[in-house]
């Protein structure tokens, strides 16, 4: 029998369940950690130091300070050497390694005509005189040489530079005010040697002059120099200040203290203990200095003696001897025939003029100048030919000739 037993399936409510989120855990963020800032260190502003400017002073020794004045009609040896200090001139001597020429100075260049008559000077511009007295022009150039020239003047380039009365000069021209010329009555081959001179090259300024007067100038000079006077104790010293931004150069000490000194054992000593920079002592005392550590420089230089001969003169002169054996001639006309014939050459020449040729010439080889050298110049010499000059008349050039 089959039975069939129907599936009977109950039917209920299926109860529905939401699924289940897992929460949500948000990221872990690793805290920050803000950079290391190195603390700032500010900079650094190094002090600001003043300009420095010169300092120091140079003190010089002399066995004398001159007469103590300083114009181009007066003075004359050490003075003329001082003034340089506070004036230039329009050129100036070469110094030790400049080149072996004339330097300019308050004139930029200058030109000469081709007959040597006519000197043309181009001046620098812009160059104050000290002490606010203007700017340097023809004008001063003119002055001074007026001035040198003028009544009662002791310079003894007064003739170099005279208009007139046997003057070297025929005028001067103020071309503009930075041009001047010169006109010459004869060539003159040693015009930049007076030019340079310190006796009559130093230029002064008009307009001081004539406002303060020339006694008052001469004892107190202002100039264009590269050092202005600021003290002055006569007999005793100068003090002078250095001129900063000098349009040649301007010196590498603040001070200048020139001091007269007139014993010699007291210069030595001075330098010795420092009291002093430098001094002029006799070259017999070099080895003694540079003993002590001092620095001595020798200066070149030279000279000529002259062996004046009694009774050398014109027969018509008092004092004339013809019998001493190097006087040359007894009349004049003797005298100028043997000039002309050839200056008294051993060679020809009248009986007188051979017979003091030959005591002359004697006298020449009689001298040891090696000698002379070794003991009076302690070996600090050398020996050079040096002719005579001339100025004796009719008689000058048959005796003096060196041959």
């Amino acid at each position: 029998m089959l039975a069939v037993v129907p599936l009977i399936s109950a039917c209920a409510e299926e109860e529905v369940t939401p699924p289940v989120t897992p929460p949500v855990t948000p990221p872990v963020t690793p805290p920050v950690t803000p950079p290391v800032t190195p603390p700032v260190t500010p900079p650094v502003t190094p002090p600001v130091t003043p300009p420095v400017g010169l300092t120091g002073e140079l003190v010089v020794l002399l066995p004398s300070l001159g007469g103590e004045v300083w114009g181009p009609h007066v003075g004359g040896g050490v003075d003329d050497d001082i003034k340089e200090l506070t004036n230039d001139m329009l050129v100036d001597k070469p110094m030790e390694g400049d080149e072996p020429a004339y330097q300019p100075m308050l004139a930029e260049r200058w030109e000469v005509s081709a007959d040597g008559l006519t000197w043309d000077w181009y001046l620098r511009k812009g160059v104050p005189w000290q002490e606010g007295w203007g700017e340097f022009t023809a004008e001063d150039v003119i002055y001074t040489y007026q001035m040198l020239t003028s009544p009662g003047t002791t310079s003894g380039q007064a003739s170099d530079f005279r208009v007139g009365d046997g003057g070297n000069m025929e005028s001067y021209e103020i071309v503009d005010p930075y041009h001047v010329r010169m006109h010459l009555v004869a060539m003159r081959a040693n015009m930049l040697h007076m030019i340079s001179s310190g006796e009559g090259g130093m230029i002064v300024s008009k307009a001081y002059y004539e406002a303060v007067g020339a006694d008052y100038a001469i004892m107190h000079p202002i100039g264009t120099g590269s050092w202005r006077l600021i003290e002055h104790k006569p007999a005793e010293y100068m003090k002078y200040e250095a001129v900063e931004n000098h349009y040649r150069q301007t010196p590498e000490f603040k001070y200048l203290i020139v001091k007269g000194v007139p014993e010699l054992s007291t210069r030595i000593a001075m330098l010795k203990t420092g009291e002093a920079d430098l001094a002029e002592v006799p070259v017999e005392f070099a080895a003694e200095l540079e003993a002590a550590g001092l620095h001595t420089k020798r200066l070149a230089g030279g000279g000529a003696g002259n062996l004046l001969l009694g009774g050398q003169v014109l027969p018509t002169r008092e004092g004339y001897d013809p019998t001493c054996p190097w006087v040359t001639h007894q009349d004049e006309a003797e005298a100028l025939a043997d000039d002309e014939a050839g200056w008294g050459k051993v060679t020809g020449g009248s009986e007188w003029n051979q017979r003091a040729l030959k005591v002359r010439m004697a006298m020449t080889y009689a001298i040891n100048r090696d000698a002379i050298i070794a003991g009076i110049f302690y070996g600090e010499g050398v020996t050079n030919p040096i002719g005579a000059g001339g100025g004796w008349g009719p008689y000058g050039s048959v005796w003096c000739r060196p041959e």
